[in-house]
């Protein structure tokens, strides 16, 4: 919320966005990220944000309806000049106009948790499957689009690293699955 302040939004403009971040229930920019940091998530710019899909939060948030159409125009306007490279015209890529970077707090001490995270030490990936409970996938050596991993027969369940970072499903399949973090092995 302190860059859209800082973009000079109105008061009016940052209420209507506020209700839609509650709404959506996150907190920082890359709660709406994909796991590399360099792009917002399509859907996070939609009024029908599945956010426990990606992420989950364990903080304590108030109640907010379901925001106004012209509240879901607004922060769509808002994030797109804030944040986007593409700040005109058709919204296309979600790209950030400053990618974020490497993750500096372990996974284990974040007050957010994702559906998956990477190991570059262990070239695994972990899909949350409860609280504190991940499958884990070995990598499949030889790919080039994104990391891609087995996703046929996981593993028994396991505990999450302090070496992973946050990741995002680019592409699924019944037999694989590839993911977009910041961290390459």
């Amino acid at each position: 919320m302190d860059a859209i302040l800082t973009k000079g939004a109105s008061t009016g403009e940052t209420r209507l966005v506020n209700q839609c971040r509650l709404f959506l229930q996150f907190q920082r920019l890359f709660d709406i990220c994909n796991g590399a940091g360099t792009k917002i998530r399509r859907d996070a710019l939609s009024s029908t944000l599945c956010s426990t899909a990606y992420t989950k939060s364990s903080l304590s948030w108030p109640r907010q309806g379901t925001p106004s159409a012209k509240a879901w125009l607004t922060w769509r306007r808002v994030i797109r000049q804030t944040f986007l490279t593409d700040t005109q015209g058709p919204l296309r890529p979600y790209k950030l106009r400053r990618p974020l970077g490497d993750w500096t707090t372990p996974p284990l001490n974040q007050d957010t948790t994702w559906k998956y995270y990477y190991s570059p030490i262990r070239d695994t990936a972990y899909e949350r499957v409860f609280h504190n409970s991940y499958w884990k996938f070995p990598r499949i050596p030889g790919r080039r689009n994104g990391i891609t991993f087995a996703s046929a027969d996981p593993d028994e369940r396991t505990q999450l690293p302090a070496t992973t970072s946050p990741a995002t499903i680019i592409t699924s399949s019944m037999s694989q699955i590839t993911l977009s973090t910041t961290r390459r092995a």
